[in-house]
Order: C-alpha cells, then structure tokens, then sequence
C-alpha cells in the first residue's frame, strides 16, 4: 500500500486497505484510524470507511467517536 499512495496519494481506496492490514496483521487500531481518516478525507460519503473507523475507535473505548462513526455510516448506507 506503500507504493500505491507513494504515487497517488489520492488514492483513498490505498488508504483503507493498509488501515485493514495494519488491524489484521498488528491489531493497530490507533494508526487504522488514522489511515481510514485519511481516506475519507478523499471520499467522506464512503460508509464502509465510517463503519471500519468506528469499529476500531470501539476497539480503542473511545465509544463517543464510534457512535458518531456510526451515525455516519448509517446516514450514507442505512443497511449498516
């Protein structure tokens, strides 16, 4: 993912799945976050982005900012 946002850090779909392997592989949810707010940053009606972040402020007890994630992902997708 490096690579890909090395040359095209609009790129939020890189973004996003780095923040995936960093939870899946090191469960860092702190540097996860900030990747998935880096990518919406590029694409802020993106629900799954929102869904992914709240997941890993819960993950982080920070549950103010995983309910407003969540609020979020609801109001782009209401199937979440």
């Amino acid at each position: 993912y490096a690579t890909a946002i090395h040359f095209n850090k609009n790129l939020y779909e890189a973004y996003e799945g780095r923040g995936d392997m960093r939870i899946k592989l090191f469960k860092d949810h702190e540097n996860a976050i900030k990747d998935y707010s880096l990518a919406l940053n590029l694409n802020d009606t993106n629900s799954t982005l929102y869904f992914k972040r709240a997941l890993s402020h819960l993950r982080k007890r920070n549950y103010d900012l995983g309910i407003e994630d969540l609020t979020k992902a609801i109001k782009y997708n209401q199937y979440y």
